[in-house]
């Protein structure tokens, strides 16, 4: 989309047929979009970061959740009625 956005006007700017006045400020325009867009580069990379971290901590989230569940399961049939049952079990999760 931006492409081709940007194709037409530079199309257009090259029109010989174009006004001066018309032409000079599309340039400005353009100029202006351009630092616009060097502007927002930075913060649009660190947002798609921190997305992407906090899409990592909910993986690991949810993988600690699971093995959460499987420990209570294990739990659950483990248990003898009037005893517990004597060999541990262990959850590995990251922080």
């Amino acid at each position: 989309m931006w492409k081709t956005c940007w194709s037409k006007l530079d199309e257009n700017l090259q029109q010989e047929t174009l006004d001066a006045q018309v032409r000079q400020q599309t340039q400005r325009v353009r100029e202006n979009v351009v630092q616009q867009l060097a502007t927002l580069k930075p913060v649009v990379e660190e947002v798609n970061q921190n997305v992407q971290a906090v899409r990592q901590k909910d993986e690991d989230m949810a993988q600690m959740l699971h093995d959460f569940k499987n420990y209570l399961l294990i739990e659950t049939i483990s248990w003898i009625p009037g005893k517990i049952s004597s060999h541990p079990v262990t959850i590995s999760y990251k922080c």
